[in-house]
């Protein structure tokens, strides 16, 4: 028991020393800095988004960031026919995708107008999934601004109320 205890104690001391260098380059890396000034977003997942983006320039659109973490709706047209929107694609970087899940969560808590928009579609596809992956697609769309801007998410809201 002394062994295990003796292990416990060396990986909460790594722990610490990881956490540690994670608030670190967060603090280093001035993407990272921009995506914590959005609610709901830490450290970790500042440098996590950030790092799964790179350099920002190369997406001429905030819907090709959406495309890029598989977060849009897959196609299934035969012929010219209507199209027939499907699924998201989850062609992506699954970490990316379950982050910004985490992250709509605490977004929907904490920001009245995405949480109406949210209710809004909520009610009219009838399913919290479809609403929650609108928000994850709105939400990366507001990242691509802050790092396209480079400014942060409140002077980026400002901007499109005015």
């Amino acid at each position: 028991m002394n062994f295990l205890l003796a292990d416990l104690k060396q990986i909460q001391e790594r722990l610490l020393e990881l956490e540690k260098l994670i608030a670190q380059r967060g603090r280093d890396n001035p993407d990272a800095q921009l995506l914590k000034t959005m609610p709901g977003i830490g450290a970790f997942t500042a440098i996590s988004l950030a790092a799964g983006i790179g350099d920002v320039q190369r997406f001429p659109r905030a819907g090709s960031l959406a495309n890029y973490w598989g977060l849009t709706p897959g196609c299934r047209n035969s012929g010219e026919n209507n199209q027939r929107l499907g699924r998201i694609t989850k062609a992506g970087n699954n970490t990316a995708r379950w982050l910004l899940a985490q992250v709509t969560y605490q977004v929907l808590r904490k920001d009245g107008r995405l949480r109406e928009w949210y209710k809004k579609i909520k009610r009219r596809r009838g399913s919290g999934v479809v609403a929650r992956v609108a928000v994850m697609r709105k939400l990366t769309t507001v990242i691509w601004h802050i790092l396209s801007k480079q400014q942060s998410c409140f002077e980026c809201r400002a901007i499109a109320a005015a």
